[in-house]
């Protein structure tokens, strides 16, 4: 009745850090006018502007997995995304209550690449370690959905890195090219150090590519991925995991 009365609803916070915290809407109002004024000096980037499918926007993100489980009865290799706690409903007095979860502090990093008009370019997961043994165990994962063929790859840490950032750049370049979308085309990206190199500036301009950095500590606001696509990503592979966890079969099971 409170929260009723004084125009007030429950919303779920967001951690940020503290340098995002001191983002003001002069200085984003600031990135844009800078963006707008390079892009819009030469014409063909001026006309790339307009078009929705020359637009571009990159991230990735981190996503939890167990450790790699080879059953050769079933000739599955399986990993599992970590899964937070959900509400579920429980005898009164219980004060709490718990789910079983994986130990594993394994991770792979997920890149995506998206243009306004919806194209996806090829995704591409980076595992860690030295041997890409997914690619091997994973050639039969079904390959006809939007996206096409995902990409797989490995690092030492299982982040992208500068090398394996190229590999995304080839992954767009490729799809560029399958679309016949023209050049050149505008990429929107954070500043992530593997993102910055001269290889990348390279590659970039020799095929028609206009990388432009969004402002530092402001990703969470400018990042279109980051507020739309990886969101929803998240929120259904959780709901996947919970399923699978809550089937007969994996009761116990993380």
């Amino acid at each position: 009745r409170f929260a009723s009365r004084h125009n007030l609803v429950v919303r779920m916070t967001m951690e940020i850090s503290k340098g995002r915290q001191f983002i003001r809407p002069e200085d984003i109002a600031l990135w844009q006018a800078d963006a707008c004024t390079f892009l819009n000096s030469d014409p063909e980037l001026a006309e790339a502007l307009l078009d929705p499918s020359r637009i571009w926007n990159q991230d990735e993100t981190s996503v939890q997995v167990c450790k790699w489980q080879w059953r050769n009865s079933a000739n599955i290799l399986c990993f599992k995304v970590g899964v937070t706690g959900k509400k579920v409903l429980a005898p009164r007095g219980i004060k709490v209550l718990y789910q079983v979860a994986s130990s594993s502090r394994d991770h792979m990093t997920c890149s995506f690449s998206v243009n306004a008009r919806g194209d996806i370019a090829p995704p591409r997961c980076v595992f860690q370690g030295v041997r890409n043994v997914a690619a091997s165990h994973l050639k039969d994962l079904p390959k006809e959905g939007h996206s096409g063929v995902w990409q797989l790859c490995v690092t030492q840490k299982g982040y992208i890195t500068a090398e394996s950032f190229l590999d995304v750049l080839r992954d767009l370049e490729e799809t560029l090219v399958r679309k016949a979308i023209p050049r050149p085309v505008i990429l929107f990206l954070d500043g992530a150090a593997p993102h910055i190199s001269l290889a990348m500036a390279e590659f970039c301009k020799a095929h028609g590519i206009q990388p432009w950095v969004l402002k530092p500590n402001s990703t969470h606001l400018l990042q279109p991925l980051d507020l739309t696509f990886l969101k929803v990503l998240k929120v259904v592979l959780k709901r996947k995991c919970l399923a699978w966890q809550q089937d007969p079969l994996h009761v116990g099971n993380s």
